[in-house]
């Protein structure tokens, strides 16, 4: 049996690997990132930068949550 996420050494679990949030082309998977480790100024300055519509970000807001 292969598991591609479970990492062993010496015989002992050393890591599990969440691809939970690996959803390919799905740019809300991407863009909640700014929730979860921007906050203040930082957050603004990426939201003016990626420059998306008001209702993408609202579903990345709410993705987040």
């Amino acid at each position: 049996m292969v598991i591609d996420n479970i990492l062993m050494n010496s015989s002992k679990l050393s890591a599990i690997i969440d691809f939970g949030s690996a959803a390919i082309e799905n740019l809300i998977c991407d863009l909640v990132m700014a929730w979860i480790y921007l906050s203040g100024k930082s957050r603004e300055t990426f939201i003016f930068e990626v420059n998306m519509k008001k209702d993408t970000w609202l579903r990345v807001r709410t993705w987040a949550l």
